[in-house]
């Protein structure tokens, strides 16, 4: 049986994904995260090992689209260049 103290609420999960509490609700209500609520008072609790293997997942897809960004090279006679936005590290290939 799983302990109490093996859960966390919506602030403190939030705080180990670093984002925002809104954020939190919503990709809990899309199934993206597993939530649970507490019988008594309705409160979203999230498991701590839930939230690691969450972290794990999106470390693991981060690092699959670093490595295939880095496959791509520039093409000077074509002039297009590789670049990164942000830290979903989402590459865009622009044509100057």
């Amino acid at each position: 049986m799983t302990k109490l103290s093996e859960y966390v609420k919506t602030a403190e999960a939030a705080r180990i994904l670093g984002i925002s509490r809104n954020t939190l609700r919503a990709w809990a209500e899309a199934g993206k995260i597993p939530v649970r609520r507490n019988p008594a008072n309705r409160y979203r609790l999230f498991l701590r090992r839930d939230l690691e293997r969450f972290l794990a997942q999106v470390a693991r897809k981060s690092k699959s689209r670093s490595r295939a960004s880095e496959e791509i090279q520039p093409t000077a006679d074509r002039g297009t260049e590789a670049v990164h936005l942000g830290p979903a590290e989402i590459t865009c290939l622009s044509k100057d």
